[in-house]
């Protein structure tokens, strides 16, 4: 496994990765920056790429590098990792991930948060959040294989979501 930025040559796996959500009835794909609901790939690209670069990200945008995790040339899954979160919302995340449908159970999450981490250390990070929707068992158990401490559960507009918190070393 190993972790690389989206690219122009990746179009075609990107979509196929997105087009099994959809098939798998997922309407959300977490760390993607709204993947899910974009039509054109190139203006995908573009936002994320300005979204990682403070000279061109918006005035309302967050610093965020995403990462395509992949594993014998194939994207397995997809990492975001954001500079700073908004600490008034109990419930953010620095790392937001999902692992492709038919690649789940595998441990190609717990790879690619342990990864993520190692992004989050070098752009300076000492510690970070991560929210799970509580009733996310394989997310858990990823964070958790990860050193991840739980520290309080909140309540999301009627979902319940534990929050994480993990020591950067």
């Amino acid at each position: 496994m190993k972790l690389i930025r989206p690219q122009k040559t990746c179009e075609n796996q990107i979509m196929d990765f997105k087009e099994e959500f959809i098939n798998n009835d997922e309407s959300v794909i977490y760390g993607s920056e709204s993947l899910e609901e974009t039509e054109n790939y190139g203006e995908w690209l573009e936002n994320i790429q300005n979204n990682s670069d403070e000279k061109t990200l918006s005035e309302d945008g967050v610093l965020t590098d995403v990462y395509l995790g992949v594993r014998n040339q194939r994207v397995v899954g997809i990492v975001s990792v954001k500079h700073d979160i908004d600490e008034s919302q109990e419930d953010s995340s620095h790392i937001n991930y999902s692992v492709r449908p038919s690649c789940r159970c595998k441990g190609c999450g717990t790879k690619m948060v342990k990864q993520a981490l190692g992004k989050a250390k070098d752009i300076g990070l000492e510690e970070v959040q991560v929210s799970i929707p509580h009733d996310n068992i394989g997310s858990i158990k990823v964070i958790e294989k990860n050193n991840a401490e739980l520290v309080k559960s909140v309540d999301n507009s009627g979902e319940q979501v534990d929050v994480y918190q993990l020591k950067l070393e």
